[in-house]
């Protein structure tokens, strides 16, 4: 099991926008989290893309959050921005080179895990990552 980068930031720039009442521009992020603002820019595509934020264009646009953050999950954030699953049961997909692939018992054991895993991830929510962050970011000012 992986968690990307990008999944990383995606989770931190949707931190930043709980209890926003107007939008944030993709450069306060950025410079938020020291990132470049193309890469935000892409991050909060994916978002809009799957409904997670909504964007305002113009001087005043920017992003804010689309939905409640505690109807928000990690799982959601993850299915936005990963392209492949984060956690792949090895027996999911023939192996190669697997020498006991054929006599194995273990697929049961790992989409067990795999259920869970998944599981967890739907069970947290952006705004527990808010809580659990919010003595250790400073709010942003936004004017």
């Amino acid at each position: 099991m992986r968690i990307t980068t990008q999944t990383e930031y995606a989770v931190r720039s949707l931190v930043h926008l709980v209890g926003l009442d107007k939008p944030i521009s993709v450069s306060t992020l950025a410079s938020r989290e020291g990132l470049s603002r193309d890469y935000v820019e892409q991050i909060m595509i994916r978002m809009r893309r799957t409904g997670l934020v909504k964007s305002f264009r113009g001087v005043q646009g920017g992003y804010m959050l689309a939905r409640k953050p505690e109807a928000i999950t990690i799982g959601n954030i993850l299915s936005s921005v990963e392209d492949r699953a984060v956690f792949e049961a090895p027996c999911d997909q023939p192996l190669k080179g697997c020498k006991g692939q054929d006599n194995c018992n273990l697929g049961s054991i790992w989409q067990m895990i795999s259920i869970h895993v998944v599981d967890a991830f739907s069970r947290v929510t952006l705004l527990d990552a808010w809580k659990a962050t919010n003595d250790r970011l400073p709010r942003l000012d936004i004017q």
